[in-house]
């Protein structure tokens, strides 16, 4: 029914242009041009789109049609930027921009200026993305449009959420979707249930975050927005991974991919060939997990995705760590670190040290490993969720090699009661790690161990991320390594012998 109303829409977009070049109206074929352009974009049809945008916008540059010409490079922006070429749709925002000043074309600019907001935050400049969508938002309201004004809110409250206010970003993603349904925004609806998704991942409710993500992708099939159909079913994917449904999540970003390649969305081929590598990683295929972060690597690096590099440089210096490869591992840990430093994302930057906690730990260099999950600590101390698990079981691991296995039993019995609670809500990794690191407390007297059991499982996550604080903080001092003060992330080796990634 769908299919056939998006061909029917189609076929009249083709009599109209027929029609207009057959008048010689000019304007007429500008116009059809441009709106059978974004009706292709709609469809993520990105290089016919394309096409089209490009040859409405220089007829309307020849006829003097700036206004036309305004609307063509807004969503030669729109293009560009679903493609990956986020510098590419600066550009073209701008001289959307520019012209709409000119024309005081107030709808225009306000539009604009939310569509260079949304693309700050994608470039994590979020001071300069919520001057540019409050600017847009008092804009919309004082013309009230709407559609706008929510979409100026539902962008403001992702700025939000990538600042990890989530109890904050959580209530304007609730409030957002019934205002969406109202105006009859459906994509706005479809975003914000995507986005309150991720909130709940970051939330540790896979359930309800589950559900959102499936009703965003109902809503996106029925408007045929194939990119971000592609793009929740990467995020459904991870979810599904992390929780233990690793045949799922394989569909899933199988079907990812094929969307992204047909599209030419790069950004969307790197996540689903991130996801794949993830789910082999945490199946034990380590060395098919590592064919695919080549071409990551590669189409992150021509792209400019940042953060995305980062993580693929994680996820390689864990398979290797897996592996037994440690310099390799340490040598990818590095490359993390150097991106991440660029772009200032503090829980990222806090991982891979703690990774590299780990590393040294299995290398035998205990005293850099403390310094290293101290650091990890110092920067963005473990709250709740994946982070928290790998942050203590990196505690418990060093606890057992500095022969302090009364804290390691702590730490193990208290991560292995957390990880319980959450059920099926943890990958298969976690579980094993904790098994096997109560396996060597086996030479714990048992009255110690016990009394290790019961306090473990009496803390609560706050209560033991201060225990190993304080243990770390003693190890240190037995170890006679000086106290860090501001922690200093910068690229240094780590590794024993010095030598110098869901999406994450």
């Amino acid at each position: 029914m769908v299919k056939s109303r998006f061909k029917e829409g189609e076929a009249l977009f083709e009599q109209l242009l027929e029609k207009a070049e057959e008048l010689d109206d000019r304007a007429l074929e500008i116009s059809a041009r441009l709106r059978y352009g974004q009706f292709l974009y709609h469809l993520s049809r990105f290089d016919e789109a394309s096409t089209m945008l490009a040859k409405a916008a220089a007829d309307a540059e020849q006829e003097g049609d700036d206004d036309g010409l305004a609307r063509a490079l807004e969503f030669q922006g729109h293009i560009a930027r679903g493609q990956g070429s986020l510098t590419a749709a600066l550009v073209h925002y701008k001289q959307s921009l520019e012209l709409d000043r000119r024309l005081c074309h107030r709808n225009g600019i306000c539009a604009t200026l939310g569509d260079m907001g949304n693309l700050a935050r994608m470039q994590f400049r979020y001071a300069d993305a919520r001057e540019l969508l409050l600017e847009s938002l008092e804009l919309a309201r004082e013309e009230g449009d709407d559609w706008l004004t929510v979409k100026a809110l539902v962008n403001l409250t992702t700025v939000t959420m990538a600042e990890g206010k989530l109890a904050e970003a959580k209530l304007g993603f609730e409030q957002a979707i019934p205002l969406c349904k109202k105006i009859g925004d459906w994509a706005g609806m479809a975003r914000s249930l995507g986005n309150l998704a991720n909130v709940h991942v970051a939330q540790d409710n896979p359930t309800e975050a589950e559900r959102c993500y499936r009703r965003a992708m109902e809503i996106y099939e029925f408007l045929g927005s194939r990119q971000f159909v592609g793009l929740n079913s990467c995020n459904l994917a991870y979810l599904l991974g992390d929780t233990g449904r690793p045949r799922e999540a394989r569909k899933l970003f199988s079907r990812a991919l094929t969307i992204a390649r047909q599209l030419g969305d790069q950004e969307g081929v790197t996540a689903a060939l991130h996801g794949q590598a993830t789910t082999a990683y945490l199946a034990g295929d380590y060395h098919r997990a590592l064919e695919p972060l080549g071409e990551c690597i590669a189409i992150s690096t021509a792209i400019g995705q940042t953060e995305f590099l980062g993580n693929h440089c994680v996820l390689q210096s864990r398979i290797y760590f897996a592996l037994g490869d440690y310099d390799q591992a340490d040598s990818c840990a590095d490359l993390a670190l150097e991106t991440y430093n660029g772009i200032d994302i503090d829980w990222r930057i806090a991982s891979t040290l703690c990774d590299k906690a780990r590393i040294s730990t299995r290398s035998g260099a205990i005293s850099n490993a403390v310094d290293l999950l101290l650091k990890a600590l110092a920067k963005c101390p473990p709250l709740k969720g994946k982070y928290f698990v790998e942050m203590l079981l990196t505690a418990g691991k060093i606890f057992i090699v500095a022969h302090r296995q009364a804290d390691s039993a702590v730490m193990f019995y208290a991560l292995r009661n957390y990880v319980r609670q959450k059920g099926n809500a943890w990958p298969l990794c976690y579980q094993t790690e904790l098994e096997e690191g109560i396996n060597d407390l086996s030479t714990l007297a048992p009255g110690v161990r016990d009394e290790a059991k019961s306090r473990g499982e009496s803390l609560s996550p706050e209560e033991l991320t201060d225990y190993a604080l304080k243990a770390l903080k003693e190890l240190k001092a037995e170890l006679d390594i000086e106290e860090p003060g501001q922690p200093d992330v910068s690229v240094q080796s780590t590794s024993a012998n010095d030598s110098s990634s869901g999406i994450g």
